[in-house]
């Protein structure tokens, strides 16, 4: 399914409150509440390596209960491993507000870099030595999320319209408006366009109802796998995307595998998950601030 543009798009809602217009796209879920709860286990962060495994401190965050962890080892006789990452990557900040509210305000602090108006008071980070390096959560990074967590209606859980329209009542009282785009085509699949998306420097965010962390562990000849798995819904944002394809002794493709790198909405910040199997991707959204 190709990215929808949302102007090209028939349903419409129009918001008094700030003058805004605000285009809903046709695949909008008006009803799937993306809520909060106490982050209780652990997963696989990237934070500061691959391989790393950190445990999931205090404060509000939206897994809702730890469903077991799947290890698999995959042998092969050849492996690709085709990869994109933002240079950017996001920010490891963390709202306290659930999951919602922490993926917006990642989406808000990316833009701040090409349009610092949008946290005032707050440098979004600097380029040393050809790395980005992003400024700490400081106290306008807190504001930020306060404003974003109000504006996505402020309670105990957020559906994707409310998403939107937070981010754009953020935006318009700023002097800017967003678009959106769609690169879901269905459950666990994401379409052509997420990749492209991803290389022309846009993060996504994902949309789940039953996600995964997980971890691979690169050997000679095998793949080592751990998934931790989690019910219900929540949010995380795609900076990255690594799509690992096995071959035989015949050089026959016998899987591929597509793992993204995320910001997971939880304390550890930045981690990895699979895409194609053990989670429920509702909605893929690119929102874009100019």
């Amino acid at each position: 399914m190709k990215s929808k543009k949302i102007t090209s798009l028939v349903l419409t809602l129009v918001f008094a409150l700030c003058g805004v217009m605000f285009f809903v796209p046709t695949n909008a879920n008006p009803t799937n509440v993306y809520a909060s709860s106490q982050e209780t286990e652990f997963f696989f962060s990237d934070a500061i390596s691959d391989d790393s495994i950190s445990i999931g401190g205090g404060g509000n965050a939206s897994i809702q209960m730890f469903t077991g962890t799947f290890h698999e080892t995959i042998q092969y006789h050849t492996r690709q491993v085709d990869t994109y990452i933002i240079p950017t990557r996001l920010p490891s900040y963390i709202s306290g507000f659930g999951c919602g509210p922490t993926g917006g305000g990642l989406i808000v602090s990316y833009y701040n870099i090409a349009n610092p108006n949008l946290i005032a008071g707050h440098l979004a980070g600097i380029w040393h030595n050809g790395a980005w390096l992003w400024n700490g959560q400081t106290a306008a990074i807190n504001n930020m999320f306060a404003e974003v967590n109000q504006r996505m209606g402020g309670g105990p859980g957020v559906t994707q319209v409310q998403y939107w329209i937070g981010l754009s009542l953020y935006s318009h009282a700023r002097g800017l408006g967003i678009s959106i785009d769609s690169h879901c085509n269905g459950a666990n699949a994401v379409s052509p366009s997420f990749f492209t998306t991803i290389q022309s420097g846009i993060p996504i965010t994902l949309f789940f109802n039953g996600y995964n962390f997980s971890n691979r562990v690169e050997q000679n000849g095998q793949d080592n796998i751990s998934i931790s798995t989690y019910s219900g819904t929540h949010i995380m944002i795609a900076y990255g995307y690594e799509v690992v394809t096995y071959r035989n002794a015949n050089n026959q493709i016998f899987r591929q595998d597509t793992y993204l790198r995320v910001h997971s909405g939880l304390s550890a910040g930045l981690t990895t998950m699979r895409i194609n199997s053990h989670c429920t991707l509702v909605h893929a959204d690119s929102i874009h601030i100019a």
